[in-house]
């Protein structure tokens, strides 16, 4: 079982090699623990759950609906957006420089989701 107060030390290390920042979300945005800088000038909550929107949105649209989606990368002006499923009803999100290659990004994102998907399975049923 994972501590909440465990969340931040575990998102803090893909905080490295241009990944700024990481936050755990639940699919409905609420937000469970954060770690390093968001984007510029956004809140942490407003953070999250604009990140959930998204992921509903390109989900519903790019699966049909049926929830398949894994991970969804956005460029922005000053950086990237990422964000992976960890379990049926949680969001991993990272913030990074725009300098940060794209594999990277998803390998760091990958390892964090599968082992927060596994730490968190008992609250998502």
């Amino acid at each position: 079982m994972l501590r909440v107060a465990a969340i931040p030390r575990i998102l803090e290390q893909i905080n490295t090699d241009g990944v700024k920042g990481s936050a755990l979300v639940t699919m409905e945005g609420a937000l469970l623990g954060y770690a390093g800088e968001m984007l510029p000038d956004v809140k942490a909550q407003v953070f999250g759950a604009v990140s959930s929107s998204m992921w509903d949105d390109f989900d519903e649209a790019g699966t049909n609906g049926t929830g398949e989606l894994d991970m969804l990368f956005l460029s922005m002006d000053n950086g990237q957006l990422a964000i992976a499923r960890a379990g049926p009803q949680f969001l991993v999100c990272a913030y990074a420089m725009k300098a940060c290659g794209t594999g990277i990004l998803r390998a760091k994102l990958k390892a964090i989701s599968d082992y927060l998907a596994d730490s968190l399975g008992a609250l998502g049923s």
